[in-house]
């Protein structure tokens, strides 16, 4: 039996403001278009195209050797460039991960605002003091995510999928209404 993930989540994000998507993306979903999804491919994951004002800080500290820098590193970079930023707010947090920091953190920014995709990386110098013990290297600036955005990228959204089998959920609580994301504006 097919699971309905898009069928039976995607009228839930369009309501609260998002653009669901089936996977591969598309444009901008409208009702018709959300209903057609639904009807051919109920059991798609689900992607959102994030509305203009809206960004997803996407923190990719889990270790993945198919990443450039090990997850220590970009776990080093983050403590760094939160120490040159400030603490961001708590935010509801999408994620496929059990590590209680990686994943997709959705913050509203002035209408227009546009960042690079990365994150600014920072420079992890040797001897720096990494998460868990030990020192950093010598090495390049790491970035430890990316940056989503309504011209840029599109996050999968839970109940999805992720290819290893666990699934995406909502951390920090359930589907959030754009208007309840804590704002960004003056940082």
């Amino acid at each position: 039996m097919s699971v309905r993930l898009y069928a039976s989540a995607a009228r839930s994000y369009l309501t609260a403001g998002y653009s669901p998507l089936p996977l591969p993306p598309g444009p901008m979903a409208g009702i018709e278009q959300v209903r057609r999804w639904a009807r051919s491919d109920p059991a798609a994951n689900i992607a959102l195209r994030l509305p203009d004002g809206v960004i997803g800080v996407d923190l990719d500290l889990y270790p993945d050797p198919s990443k450039d820098h090990p997850a220590i590193e970009r776990m080093a970079a983050w403590d760094v460039l939160l120490g040159q930023l400030g603490a961001l707010p708590e935010s509801p947090r999408a994620t496929s991960r059990d590590d209680g920091i990686s994943g997709i953190r959705l913050y509203r920014v002035p209408a227009g605002w546009k960042a690079a995709g990365i994150l600014p990386a920072a420079p992890v110098c040797q001897g720096h003091p990494l998460p868990g013990g030990g020192e950093a290297k010598a090495g390049d600036p790491v970035s430890p995510g990316e940056v989503i955005q309504h011209h840029h990228r599109y996050m999968v959204a839970p109940p999805s999928a992720h290819p290893s089998g666990r699934r995406y959920r909502w951390h920090g609580g359930n589907l959030p209404a754009i208007s309840d994301l804590p704002s960004l504006e003056g940082l």
